[in-house]
C-alpha cells in the first residue's frame, strides 16, 4: 500500500488515492486524525465513503486566516467528519421515516374529507390538475416578463427552420437545443406535469398495472393521490382546503387546519427531497439565513405550543436544518393519530437522540455545532414525549 507520506492532491486531473487525500487533509488543511489514525481514515476512504461527501461536513468549521496555517481548518479532527456523515445518516432516515408517515394520513385526510363533502371521484382530480396547469401558467408568464422572449422565440424559430435540413443523426442535438431554450422561457415549469409523471410510472412494475388500467379513462381522486409524488400529494391537500372561496373541499374544520399547518408543509417537502436524494442535511450549521421564510411561525409554535426554551430556539431559528425538522415534526404531531404509527415514530425519535449524544463532547468546541445539538436534543425529546402518549 502507498505511503502515507505520498504528496498531496496532485494538480492533474487524475483522481487523488486514498492516502493522497489524507496527507491533503493533514498538511493542506490542518485536520488532525486522533480520532481515526491516518491508515484507518485512508481505508475508510476507500471502501466506506468519499472524500467529497465526508469534507462538506468541514464547512461548519472555522478557518485561520493568517500564516502559517492560513486556509486552515481550527479543531477540526477526521474523526468528526466521519462522526456527522454518520449522523447525517441518522438524520436522514428519520426524516424519511417520519414523512412518509405524514404523506399517508395527508392522503387519508383528503379522503375521509372528499367522503363527508360528497366529492365527485373525477372532478375533484380534474378540478386539481385543472388548477395546477393554471397556476403553472402563470407562474410561466411572471418568468417571462423577467426574459426577451420575443428574441429567445426568434432564436427558436431559425433554430427550427434549420432543423428541415438536418440529417436524422444530428435531429436529436437540434431538438434539445429548442428544448433548451424552451425551457429558460418556461422556467422549466410543465403545465401537465403530474400527469407526465403518472405516464413515466408505466415503467415501473409496481405501478405499472393501475397506470394501465387508467390510461385511457379518467383518473378518480384516489387514483391520483396513489401515483402522486410527496410534493405533489401536499399540493393536492392544500388546493383541497386553501381559504373557502378557494378549496376545492368545502370541509371547514379540516380547511382550518391546514391553515395552521400549511407554513410547515412546504418546509417538510424540502427537507423531505433532500433527504430522499441523499443530501447533506448537517453541513450548513454555521449559515444563518436572515429571511427564512417560516422561521418565526415556527419559532413562536416551538415556544408557545411546545414549551422549548426561547434562548434555545433563538439561537437556531435561522438555521435551515432546524427550522425544517422541527416543521416535519409539527406537521406529523399535528397530522397522525396517536396508534402503532407514532408509537413507532417516538422510538426511532429517542433512538436518534440517544446516536447524537454519544460522541456530542467531541464537537465542545465548535459553537455552531454545539448549539445545533443542544437544540435538537430538546426539540427531539418534547416531540418524543408528544408521539409517545396516548
Amino acid at each position: 500500500m502507498c505511503s502515507l507520506n505520498s504528496p498531496s492532491i496532485s494538480k492533474t486531473g487524475s483522481s487523488p488515492n486514498p492516502v493522497a487525500l489524507v496527507a491533503y487533509m493533514r498538511d493542506q488543511k490542518g485536520i488532525s486524525f486522533d480520532l481515526m489514525e491516518e491508515q484507518t481514515a485512508a481505508s475508510f476512504l476507500e471502501s466506506k465513503n468519499f472524500y467529497f461527501k465526508v469534507k462538506a461536513f468541514a464547512k461548519n468549521y472555522e478557518k485561520y486566516h493568517k500564516p502559517p496555517r492560513n486556509e486552515m481548518y481550527i479543531n477540526l479532527d477526521f474523526g468528526h467528519l466521519i462522526e456527522l456523515s454518520r449522523l447525517d445518516k441518522e438524520l436522514r432516515s428519520l426524516v424519511l421515516s417520519l414523512t412518509l408517515d405524514i404523506e399517508h394520513y395527508l392522503k387519508v385526510r383528503i379522503n375521509a374529507s372528499a367522503m363527508r363533502c360528497g366529492a365527485d371521484r373525477y372532478e375533484l382530480a380534474e378540478r386539481y390538475q385543472k388548477a395546477v396547469r393554471l397556476r403553472t401558467y402563470e407562474r410561466q408568464a411572471e418568468n417571462m416578463k423577467n426574459l426577451d422572449a420575443g428574441k429567445l422565440l426568434d432564436r427558436i424559430a431559425r433554430i427550427a427552420e434549420s432543423a428541415r435540413e438536418s440529417e436524422t443523426e444530428t435531429l436529436p442535438t437540434v431538438v434539445n437545443d429548442i428544448s433548451e431554450l424552451i425551457d429558460q422561457l418556461t422556467g422549466g415549469m410543465r403545465p401537465n406535469h403530474i400527469r407526465e409523471g403518472i405516464e413515466r410510472m408505466r415503467a415501473s412494475p409496481y405501478s405499472m398495472g393501475l397506470v394501465k388500467k387508467y390510461e385511457d379513462s379518467p383518473l378518480p381522486y384516489w387514483v391520483l393521490l396513489e401515483l402522486m409524488t410527496f410534493g405533489d400529494t401536499v399540493s393536492f391537500y392544500r388546493a383541497c382546503f386553501s381559504p373557502k372561496s378557494k378549496a376545492l373541499l368545502n370541509d371547514l374544520e379540516e380547511i382550518r387546519l391546514c391553515m395552521n399547518i400549511k407554513p410547515y408543509l412546504q418546509c417538510a417537502v424540502t427537507l423531505r427531497n433532500a433527504a430522499a436524494h441523499g443530501d447533506c442535511l448537517l453541513n450548513g450549521l454555521s449559515d444563518h439565513h436572515a429571511h427564512l421564510r417560516q422561521k418565526n411561525k415556527v419559532r413562536a409554535s416551538l415556544c408557545e405550543t411546545y414549551g422549548m426554551d426561547p434562548d434555545i430556539v433563538a439561537n437556531e431559528s435561522s438555521v435551515r436544518i432546524a427550522i425544517d425538522l422541527a416543521s416535519i415534526l409539527i406537521c406529523y404531531d399535528t397530522l397522525v393519530p396517536r396508534g402503532p404509527s407514532s408509537k413507532a415514530a417516538a422510538e426511532l425519535v429517542r433512538n436518534v437522540s440517544s446516536r447524537f449524544r454519544l460522541h456530542r463532547d467531541w464537537f465542545a468546541k465548535n459553537s455552531h455545532i454545539d448549539e445545533f445539538f443542544t437544540f435538537l436534543d430538546e426539540l427531539l425529546s418534547v416531540f418524543h414525549g408528544r408521539l409517545a402518549s396516548d
